[in-house]
């Protein structure tokens, strides 16, 4: 099996993208509120991102926001364990990465609104650094809209 050589300067789009889709969405009774969604980080073979926690101080960890103009705010979210590796550029110390397909947890709760909407789009952005073995991407920021009332949305 061979892999492309990446470009040097290419873009942080072109070796991550972003999805997402509602897993749980709200309903009637003690789940009125329980809304929990699916962001996939698709990674380019040969290429990584940190993962969250990275286990190595002045790393930046790959991060998730939620824009709080839907009505809901983030609870929680469940990062996946990295595959600790260690890279030329922090010695000999490992740090955790994510490579290949990657699913973040997100698990929503009513922001300040008293009823936040059933139906509402969830514009998410994730934030991380990717790299391959010889150099870093600028950190970058990608951002998915997932409309509330379940599908899924790139």
């Amino acid at each position: 099996q061979t892999c492309a050589l990446p470009i040097l300067g290419q873009g942080s789009k072109e070796v991550v993208t972003v999805t997402g889709a509602v897993s749980k969405t709200p309903r009637g009774g003690s789940d009125a509120t329980r809304v929990a969604v699916v962001v996939t980080l698709r990674i380019k073979p040969g290429w990584h991102i940190y993962a969250n926690p990275t286990g190595v101080d002045g790393i930046a960890p790959t991060r998730i926001a939620l824009d709080p103009a839907s009505g809901w705010s983030i609870d929680r979210v469940e990062f996946p364990p990295g595959v600790a590796k260690a890279l030329e550029s922090s010695g000999h110390e490992k740090v955790a990465l994510y490579e290949g397909k990657v699913d973040l947890v997100v698990h929503l709760k009513p922001g300040r609104a008293a009823r936040p909407p059933a139906v509402a789009p969830l514009k998410f952005t994730v934030q991380f650094q990717a790299c391959n073995d010889q150099h870093c991407l600028a950190p970058a920021k990608l951002g998915v809209t997932v409309p509330l009332q379940g599908g899924s949305a790139r």
